[in-house]
């Protein structure tokens, strides 16, 4: 059997100008006059997608979503491979940053990954990683992901197949929001370290996206107006609820999913 286990300051864009937009925040599909495609068919936008300008991270901007999302406040799942192999991997990349030296220091999430996502989007969405849960459980405090956020999502999904075995891995901070959508934030992920095999090998950095979504976000956020669903979550007609897209090769009968509130 094949397997994976045989042995200086950064800058953050900007949150966007609201877009117009066909989907009240509460998540609930309403039908508009423009010539968009429906959630029930999980169709796409021709809203074209935008990168805002970056603004600076500050001490303080870091502070306040350590307060909110303290990593070491949370009874993790360990991360699959070994902790010492990724630590090793890990270290080189994160020193010459002013935050975040340990794996620790990162709050953990399953998550899938871009190549895994089922592709009902275009670039750029093919870059986005979409938070599932939470690896392990909080002690005592809600998890509330804020920019500025430090986090480490793996997709253990193809992990022990038996002909494409793959084990994508990133470390990095929740950058400023691109865009927001039923169900879902997404926002800009500034990478620190990502790998998609195991043991990990160097890979490029490339501007990579991450979809939080809205039970993971502050209850007192400020109102946004929602862009067209466009990753691929799934409306729940009747229920104002939308299911996590789907992996390559599921099939939505083959899924049953909690619904995430819009």
């Amino acid at each position: 059997m094949k397997s994976l286990f045989s042995t200086s300051q950064l800058t953050i864009p900007a949150p966007p100008v609201a877009h117009s937009s066909t989907y009240p925040e509460d998540g609930r599909h309403v039908q508009a006059q423009q010539n968009i495609s429906t959630p029930q068919n999980n169709g796409l936008s021709a809203e074209p997608f935008s990168l805002f300008f970056p603004i600076p991270v500050t001490p303080t901007l870091l502070a306040d979503a350590q307060a909110a999302l303290n990593p070491h406040l949370i009874k993790r799942e360990p991360l699959l491979g070994d902790s010492i192999v990724w630590e090793l991997f890990f270290k080189p990349h994160s020193a010459c940053q002013n935050f975040g030296h340990s794996l620790l220091n990162y709050a953990p999430f399953h998550a899938i990954s871009p190549q895994d996502l089922k592709r009902v989007m275009e670039e750029p969405f093919t870059r986005t990683w979409i938070i599932e849960r939470l690896r392990g459980i909080p002690s005592s405090q809600p998890i509330i992901i804020k920019t500025g956020a430090l986090v480490c999502l793996q997709d253990t999904v193809h992990a022990f197949s038996h002909t494409n075995p793959r084990l994508p891995t990133i470390w990095g901070v929740v950058g400023g929001l691109a865009r927001a959508e039923p169900g879902y934030q997404t926002h800009h992920l500034i990478i620190i370290a990502q790998s998609s095999t195991y043991p990990p090998t160097h890979e490029p950095e490339k501007g990579s996206l991450i979809s939080i979504p809205n039970f993971y976000l502050d209850l007192v956020r400020p109102h946004v107006t929602l862009s067209p669903p466009s990753i691929g979550q799934r409306y729940v007609p009747g229920m104002d609820l939308w299911a996590r897209p789907l992996r390559k090769r599921e099939k939505d009968e083959e899924t049953v999913e909690e619904g995430i509130s819009g």
